[in-house]
């Protein structure tokens, strides 16, 4: 804004509203990670470490203690623009998932008492959304999420096998 010749007090209010939506962002993807851990190692994903929960205070305790060590780790590993792209890449991958398995299980003909509005577009048009703003991310964010989500879901697939449970297999197109 500073190009802008903006007035010095809006320079000011929009970085205190910029460090508080970062803050509460921040916040938020801790309280949901550490819940994630905790479910991962319910599941048996993860060892039995994850599943600390304090019942009182309604959370995941040694999911927070890892997450916030994580999170102040990578904090300090290098450039922070390429780490919150590596982190948005995560979130805007779940999103596409989800909206291929909007499309696999309505195909699949299930009679869920939800439809969603909008099916077919809206999934499709959010699946082409996505796939825009992957594009424009930096290509370290997309290398590096690219790799870890592979590698995790090698490591997801290790570890099923060996508890012999098959997952479903989607056919997303056939």
């Amino acid at each position: 804004l500073s190009y802008s010749h903006a007035p010095q007090v809006l320079l000011l209010v929009v970085d205190i509203g910029a460090l508080m939506a970062t803050t509460s962002a921040t916040l938020a993807m801790i309280l949901t990670s550490s819940r994630m851990l905790y479910q991962l190692g319910s599941d048996g994903l993860l060892p039995r470490l994850v599943t600390n929960y304090n019942e009182s205070k309604d959370v995941a305790t040694s999911g927070v203690i890892i997450s916030s060590i994580i999170g102040f780790v990578t904090l300090f590993a290098g450039n922070v623009y390429v780490i919150a792209a590596i982190s948005n890449f995560g979130l805007l991958f779940s999103y596409l998932v989800t909206s291929l398995a909007v499309i696999h299980f309505r195909r699949k003909g299930s009679n869920a008492t939800f439809k969603t509005p909008g099916y077919p577009y809206l999934p499709v048009i959010s699946i082409v959304a996505l796939l825009v703003v992957f594009i424009g991310m930096p290509k370290e964010a997309l290398l590096i999420g690219s790799v870890t989500t592979v590698l995790l879901l090698v490591i997801y697939s290790v570890i099923r096998e060996g508890k012999r449970e098959k997952p479903e297999k989607a056919r997303l197109f056939g």
